[in-house]
């Protein structure tokens, strides 16, 4: 079985953050982890992302060898 460890440092291959939208905007929630997000941002833009449940978007990464991004949906404060 593999181990999943949550942490802010970013020591692996791959980085997986979520990304969502709120106001109609896309929005990176990648917890504690550093990632440029202005720049990523704008590439995920271009790229046509929605942020849309279930969305997955690879891209090379800076820091790790790929990030992938997850769709979470829109962000609401209270979930039923």
């Amino acid at each position: 079985m593999a181990k999943v460890k949550l942490t802010s440092k970013v020591d692996s291959e791959v980085l997986v953050v979520g990304l969502a939208t709120s106001n109609k905007k896309l929005q990176i929630e990648s917890g504690a982890s550093q990632i440029d997000g202005a720049s990523l941002l704008a590439t995920l833009n271009a790229m046509g992302a929605t942020g849309k449940a279930d969305e997955v978007i690879k891209l090379p990464g800076k820091n790790t060898k790929l990030v992938v991004f997850t769709g979470l949906g829109d962000i609401k404060s209270a979930f039923d």
